[in-house]
């Protein structure tokens, strides 16, 4: 099995809380390193250049589980045109949805390049319990085309702190 993870995530304070909160959760035992046992994982971050360093030391951590490949947004070309140019004309969540919707483009043609890979969508800010990417790649295994699951998303100022703490 290859599965192909999707990551959007740029400006140093989101890189921060998704490296600080989310990542940890995604590489308990349940979530990616079970799928590292099944298969080859693939993990797509998509970021802009002036978020990288953002993301050290704690991304050495999903090294262990899977193959990293940063994409730079500032560098994709939509219609002859680098995305961030093209989105600057949009205002408020326009703007990130138009981002999401060319990245995630751009991953699904690299996946399909692996015949019979899955795609799993994951977010900066949602939070996965141990067990949940396990979980989900069972059904896959059991013949299911697609899995949805239900995620808990989180208000960042309230209560990523607290769970900072306790990571």
């Amino acid at each position: 099995m290859v599965y192909h993870a999707f990551m959007l995530v740029w400006g140093e304070r989101f890189v921060r809380d998704y490296v600080e909160v989310a990542l940890p959760l995604q590489c308990m035992d349940g979530n990616l390193p079970t799928l590292a046992s099944q298969g080859e994982v693939h993990y797509h971050i998509y970021t802009d250049r002036t978020s990288l360093d953002a993301f050290r030391p704690e991304i050495q951590n999903l090294k262990k589980f899977a193959n990293l490949k940063f994409h730079l947004i500032d560098e994709i070309e939509v219609g002859g045109k680098k995305l961030f140019e093209k989105v600057k004309t949009l205002s408020g969540p326009q703007v990130k949805h138009e981002i999401l919707f060319h990245c995630f483009l751009n991953l699904a043609e690299l996946a399909l390049a692996d015949n019979g890979s899955i795609i799993i969508v994951l977010d900066s800010n949602l939070l996965l319990s141990n067990g949940t990417l396990a979980a989900a790649s069972k059904r896959m295994g059991e013949g299911f085309n697609a899995v949805n699951v239900n995620f808990l998303r989180v208000e960042s100022e309230s209560i990523l702190p607290l769970l900072k703490n306790d990571l």
